[in-house]
């Protein structure tokens, strides 16, 4: 049966409002607030001497630090293969991200509060705290997945001022709310003369579907995605269709 306009008009709007309930759902949910004791799941396996001194540099909330990593699947994981690793960055360069607006997993968000340069810490992760009930099908996580990181802090640099970039904006020419790997790849040869570096797309790019949405995105962002008009998208990538976030 056809729909009348109004019928797809009010679809779409319940669509619209359900893609952004479940952003900002998922920031409230993910971001830490800096304070009070780390989450259980958290072992400190290595902590600098100067790191204990009272004006010793933390990471804070809206600071960018830059970090090594390594991610596995865990021996205690009900799916997937245990000692599966996923990702490393240890072999390629270390990746910069953003402590508290919502880049990270919910695990990474509230495991690494207060992190100190030269820090490691270990991060036993259980699904709802990682990937979740979707997995993330292109580094090889089932859904329901537990995993394990090793991550070590390389620096802590200055705090975003309150007036940050919305790198996500500039990088989204189009403004169909994601980025493509053309348009990352773009970014980053104007900007620095190189391809993207394989640790960020295998970081940002959490669902393996080779675009990488507002809510994955690692880099800063302004307060909501660039065209929220625009709930209903669809790109065509070497024949996969993909749907944004009123499909999701």
């Amino acid at each position: 049966l056809l729909l009348s306009f109004s019928e797809v008009d009010a679809k779409k709007v319940k669509r619209k409002k359900k893609g952004e309930q479940a952003l900002q759902e998922h920031t409230k949910n993910s971001v830490s607030d800096g304070k009070g004791p780390l989450p259980d799941f958290v072992t400190i396996t290595h902590l600098p001497p100067e790191c204990e001194l009272p004006d010793a540099l933390h990471v804070q909330n809206r600071q960018n630090m830059t970090l090594h990593f390594r991610g596995w699947i865990s021996e205690k994981s009900k799916k997937g293969e245990p000692g599966h690793e996923f990702i490393n960055s240890y072999n390629k360069t270390p990746l910069e991200v953003t402590l508290g607006i919502g880049m990270l997993l919910k695990g990474w968000e509230h495991g690494l509060q207060r992190l100190c340069p030269g820090e490691k810490r270990h991060l036993l992760l259980e699904p709802d705290w990682a990937y979740g009930e979707m997995g993330a099908k292109a580094k090889g996580i089932p859904p329901g997945a537990t995993v394990e990181f090793d991550i070590e802090c390389v620096s802590v640099d200055e705090a975003l001022p309150e007036d940050h970039p919305d790198l996500f904006g500039v990088i989204d020419t189009n403004k169909d709310n994601y980025l493509s790997m053309s348009e990352l790849d773009v970014w980053f040869m104007e900007l620095k003369g190189e391809h993207i570096p394989e640790a960020l797309v295998q970081h940002d790019d959490k669902n393996g579907d080779e675009f990488i949405f507002y809510d994955e995105f690692s880099g800063t962002k302004g307060d909501g995605p660039p065209n929220p008009d625009i709930i209903e998208s669809q790109r065509v990538n070497e024949g996969q269709m993909t749907m944004h976030y009123g499909e999701l």
